[in-house]
């Protein structure tokens, strides 16, 4: 009975939790967990769906994920790279197309990204 009531803590618990850059999954779809405003007073909002569409090792100490929004209301939206500390730091750009760009060095591999 502990057994299977420590089973059932534990998988509870891993379902809450938000993943890890290393296991984000091509083509799932996520929602942001944190508010992202950038210099220019810009705002993508916690809760924003999102759909991963790649994750790479850009080759120079960076590893890139690509995200479309689902709900896009922000098409021509331009925004240039900066840094969230969200818990550790991150980068994200907007594209004009809808796409958010983060970016995270090789040693957060293993950390929570900012999705749910």
């Amino acid at each position: 009975m502990r057994l299977f009531l420590l089973l059932f803590i534990f998988t509870s618990i891993s379902a809450w939790a938000r993943p890890l850059w290393s296991e984000l999954e091509i083509g799932q779809q996520y929602r942001l967990t944190h508010t992202f405003t950038f210099p220019s007073g810009f705002s993508v909002a916690k809760g924003e769906e999102v759909v991963v569409n790649s994750q790479m090792d850009l080759g120079i100490g960076v590893h890139l994920v690509e995200a479309e929004a689902t709900n896009c209301t922000f098409p021509g939206v331009d925004e240039n790279v900066e840094l969230f500390p969200v818990p550790t730091e991150i980068g994200l750009a907007i594209q004009p197309d809808c796409l958010l760009w983060f970016y995270y060095v090789p040693a957060e591999y293993y950390t929570e990204a900012p999705l749910e």
